[in-house]
């Protein structure tokens, strides 16, 4: 059996049901509203467990009701959840607007996965400063610079 190990976010997406997208500046209302678990890392793991692989999800999740919801959903879903930091605060959101069409509009609010970033940033250097191990955290760490921001 292959196992896969998925790096990625695992969100609670809020899902709102509308006849058409608005218009900038407009107000509809929902037909319907729906908390589901997603997230493009918790997604992908997902996909490759009921397809029958041994997954695993590295991430983060919140302290809250999202991230407890998130977590049974992932255990439920036989994914292995033992390097998913659980941090202070909200677990990651996404709000999104699906219209009749299937078109859709998502803003992602990613605090837990952005806060376990930040802190694995500023976190001391692995001692690996030759070797594969080294190459790989210098070229992740070149590859990074600047990229995460307040």
């Amino acid at each position: 059996m292959s196992h896969v190990l998925v790096f990625g976010s695992a969100n609670m997406d809020v899902v709102a049901r509308v006849p058409r997208l608005p218009l900038p500046g407009e107000t509809l209302a929902a037909g319907s509203l729906a908390h589901v678990p997603g997230g493009k890392g918790a997604n992908q793991a997902v996909a490759a467990a009921r397809f029958g692989a041994a997954c695993e999800l590295t991430g983060a999740l919140g302290q809250d009701d999202h991230g407890r919801a998130l977590a049974a959903f992932l255990d439920r879903e036989g994914i292995a959840t033992g390097r998913l930091a659980r941090v202070e605060g909200p677990s990651g959101i996404a709000l999104i607007t699906i219209d009749a069409a299937r078109c859709e509009i998502s803003v992602a609010v990613s605090d837990a996965d952005l806060a376990r970033r930040k802190a694995a940033w500023t976190a001391p250097a692995p001692r690996a400063t030759s070797g594969v191990l080294g190459k790989y955290v210098r070229l992740v760490r070149s590859a990074s610079e600047g990229c995460i921001t307040d």
